[in-house]
């Protein structure tokens, strides 16, 4: 086996920026309700939710709780 590439990938590291942490949190999202939840969080990163790229979820017409994303 190498054991360079056995160094390397057990010393790889991401550092999440905190746009992809909001990004996460969008798109995490299980129903409404968390989807505006996790605006609230993002926004508490000094962040404006709207400027992330993420799926935004609708609520759903049958329970008002699950989430469709389109």
């Amino acid at each position: 086996m190498n054991d360079l590439y056995s160094e390397t990938a057990d010393s790889l590291i991401e550092i999440y920026t905190d746009e992809r942490i909001a990004e996460f949190l969008l798109n995490n999202a299980i129903d409404y309700e968390d989807y505006l939840s996790a605006r609230e969080e993002v926004k508490a990163l000094g962040l404006d939710p709207d400027a992330i790229k993420a799926l935004t979820p609708v609520p759903s017409p049958n329970s008002g709780r699950g989430v469709t994303k389109p």
